[in-house]
């Protein structure tokens, strides 16, 4: 209404219709751009991380040119047609992770529980954020952002519940942690470095422990940073998929934030690259819970950026949001079921 009052007040009234098809047009093909290589798909890209948004846009445009009274005109069909191609395109987008959520589940003993649990460095509420953790009865709870400003470590407060935990907080480029029900077999970490001409922008953490089966599997965690035209969150997969190439562990359950959404082609890329891991996070948005800027608790979460993977032997009998407590994040709980596997040892990188 704002934008009619200031900027289309004075437009002839014909014409306004194809001024907003045209901006759905130009939206529509930013959209497309984005799977173009380079810094010029990775900026078209942003627009893709709200598909959902566009998605109801679309419709809405759909909607109002059809029922809108009067004769049909030019600027009605392109209003029409535009906001069908935008809203087609978006749902072209979102497709797999809705028909991977609607997907059956088996009927299957939980052979593990996982959860995925950013922190944020600027917590809010320590008792909160331990309640969560601890009420999920996850057998083992990966954290791509433990470090944090709050008085209270809430890696110290779980151990009673927790007692096996490793990390690699001591480097500034490796903020992960992972801590388990069970002990650890082996456990390690990559941290980057972040220099020269060709970084290393990769951040691994990594354990081996046991399902509730008492049989070994690896759980890993990374974090990825935030998507923009500078390719570096693009490089820290690359660097992610031939990593976990190297190591070859068996058994693996990847989790972390990789502030990308499944509908962006970046993450799509990354899909494919992690293959044959496949990502059991579909269409549970999990960011924003607190927002810094705003200054207290957001309405609702509507991007999907923390993500579970997991190697082919693994089904998800279910996935969901819990509360995130005193974080940015909401975390992700997952309850898996195993298919019997032969075993080989464990790699690493």
């Amino acid at each position: 209404h704002q934008i009619k009052q200031k900027y289309m007040k004075h437009l002839n009234p014909k014409y306004r219709g194809l001024v907003v098809a045209t901006a759905a047009l130009v939206m529509t093909i930013g959209s497309w751009l984005g799977a173009a290589p380079g810094p010029l798909g990775l900026a078209c890209d942003l627009i893709n991380h709200f598909a959902p948004l566009w998605l109801v846009l679309g419709a809405v445009m759909v909607i109002a040119a059809s029922v809108w009274r009067g004769a049909w005109s030019p600027a009605r069909t392109a209003v029409l047609v535009c906001g069908g191609l935008w809203a087609g395109s978006q749902l072209w987008l979102m497709a797999p992770d809705i028909a991977g959520r609607l997907s059956p589940r088996p009927a299957e003993p939980v052979a593990v529980r996982v959860m995925t649990y950013n922190l944020w460095n600027q917590n809010r509420d320590a008792d909160a954020t331990v309640r969560a953790i601890l009420t999920s009865s996850a057998d083992v709870v990966a954290f791509p952002e433990p470090r944090w400003g709050h008085a209270d470590s809430v890696l110290e407060r779980i151990k009673g519940a927790y007692p096996y935990q490793m990390s690699c907080l001591e480097n500034r480029w490796c903020n992960l942690a992972i801590v388990s029900r069970r002990p650890f077999l082996s456990s390690g970490y990559h941290q980057g470095d972040w220099a020269g001409a060709d970084p290393d922008l990769l951040n691994l953490a990594w354990g081996v422990t046991t399902d509730r089966q008492g049989r070994p599997f690896t759980i890993a965690v990374t974090h990825h940073v935030w998507p923009s035209p500078d390719g570096l969150q693009e490089a820290q997969a690359r660097q992610l998929a031939a990593a976990l190439d190297r190591c070859g562990f068996q058994g693996l359950v990847l989790a972390g934030d990789f502030n990308a959404t499944p509908w962006s082609y970046i993450l799509k890329r990354q899909d494919r690259r992690l293959r044959p891991l496949r990502r059991l996070s579909n269409l549970t948005p999990s960011w924003p819970n607190h927002m810094a800027l705003a200054n207290g608790r957001f309405a609702f979460p509507f991007l999907p950026i923390d993500h579970l993977y997991a190697a082919p032997e693994w089904r998800r009998l279910d996935l969901r949001r819990v509360d995130g407590g005193g974080s940015d994040h909401y975390a992700l709980v997952a309850d898996l079921s195993r298919a019997s596997t032969v075993l080989r040892d464990q790699g690493a990188p």
